[in-house]
């Protein structure tokens, strides 16, 4: 499994200047639209994407914090629960495409 890469640049805002939310990059590219057609735009649908652009905006921050913890625990190999917490670190970076 290959990581997964945005197809359009990070980091990515809200953008609600020209109406209905929508998230784009800073490039002011769009990249979705936080509603359905036809469907009013509420709050919840601001926060889910606020909620999603933070996230996105993270992810390469976290995953480089996660193989830096999991190369810490590799000096530190011995017991059983910092052997799990080095193979969990490994998994969850396997799982996300992450492994070189």
């Amino acid at each position: 499994m290959s990581a997964a890469k945005p197809g359009t640049a990070l980091p990515w805002a809200i953008d609600t200047d020209t109406g209905p939310c929508v998230i784009a990059n800073l490039g002011t590219r769009g990249i979705a639209e936080c509603y359905e057609d036809g469907e009013t735009q509420d709050e919840t649908d601001v926060q889910n994407a606020a909620y999603i652009v933070t996230a996105c905006n993270a992810y390469p921050q976290l995953v480089a914090a996660l193989r830096a913890t999991v190369e810490e625990l590799t000096h530190h190999e011995g017991d059983a629960l910092t052997n799990q917490r080095r193979a969990d670190g490994i998994a969850l970076l396997r799982s996300l495409g992450e492994v070189e």
